[in-house]
């Protein structure tokens, strides 16, 4: 992923941990985004893989599961209402 976006590398506003970028100017960070996107072939596996890695993040930082998986479903339902004209 590096060697695509290794002109990112000069410019200002980033700081090179151990050979990886972290971006820290949010105009940098967006040109990242747009060409990371464009360039990056995902699948279901890739995608489900993905997802799974979140969850159990989420699990080890003690934000998932939800107490209550009905929190907050007023708010879910009314924007539905709203996207679909009901």
């Amino acid at each position: 992923m590096l060697k695509l976006f290794s002109n990112h590398r000069l410019k200002a506003g980033r700081i090179i941990v151990n050979g990886d970028v972290m971006i820290k100017d949010k105009k940098h960070l967006s040109i990242f985004e747009r060409e990371y996107i464009r360039m990056e072939k995902t699948n279901y596996f890739d995608s489900l893989r993905f997802f799974e890695d979140m969850w159990n993040e989420g699990v080890y930082l003690g934000v998932l599961p939800s107490s209550d998986p009905l929190d907050g479903i007023e708010v879910d339902l009314r924007i539905a209402r709203i996207l679909n004209h009901v």
